[in-house]
């Protein structure tokens, strides 16, 4: 007896195979979606950077679209400063820096230096080194002579003027200034033809 009600009993629940297991056309769709916003979401709210908690506890749509904007401003931002310094480094740029140290004396040694850690023998066997040497020494020579031609026509126009207003004698000569009066005497005449000028006579009308 006991086999045969065993043997009619199912081994399955006739009611959880008897509903359709096909899923919907747009489930996979769906559920691609919620995943997307719950790890979203899950990211916003652990996350320790504070706009994107913003915008998961935004009120409204405009307070929402500012955080993003914001981001995208910051993000751009950080961006354009990564690249530039990537860029940077890829040109493998030269720094030199040279810091000269100088042991002190103790009293009473007595050294002559004039502090130039390098040879002029060194420096001439690079000639990378030299070429450039030898261009700012001319450079400095041309400019130095140049500031000295002018500090000499300087000093040759002021011994110049100095001697013109040394030698300078001034003559003093009569000359007749023609007037025309009108009127009383007492009034004042009015003169129609001006003494001419000169630089080296001083005029005077008397």
């Amino acid at each position: 007896m006991s086999n045969e009600l065993r043997q009619r009993q199912p081994n399955y629940d006739p009611f959880i195979y008897s509903k359709s297991q096909v899923p919907p056309p747009d489930f996979n769709d769906e559920l691609d979606d919620g995943l997307v916003k719950d790890k979203f979401k899950d990211f916003a709210d652990k996350t320790t950077a504070h706009g994107a908690k913003r915008i998961l506890i935004a009120h409204n749509g405009i307070s929402r679209m500012f955080w993003m904007g914001l981001i995208v401003v910051f993000l751009t931002l950080f961006l354009y400063q990564a690249t530039t310094l990537v860029l940077k480094y890829k040109k493998h740029e030269k720094i030199t820096s040279i810091s000269l140290k100088f042991d002190d004396v103790e009293f009473p040694a007595i050294t002559f230096c004039n502090l130039n850690p390098y040879k002029k023998s060194l420096v001439m066997m690079v000639p990378s080194i030299r070429d450039t040497v030898l261009q700012l020494f001319e450079k400095e020579i041309a400019q130095g002579q140049e500031d000295l031609r002018k500090q000499q026509l300087a000093r040759g126009e002021i011994r110049r003027v100095v001697k013109r207003e040394a030698n300078f004698d001034p003559r003093y000569e009569a000359i007749e200034a023609h007037c025309k009066c009108v009127g009383n005497l007492d009034m004042e005449c009015i003169r129609f033809e001006t003494p001419p000028k000169d630089e080296v006579f001083h005029v005077r009308n008397f």
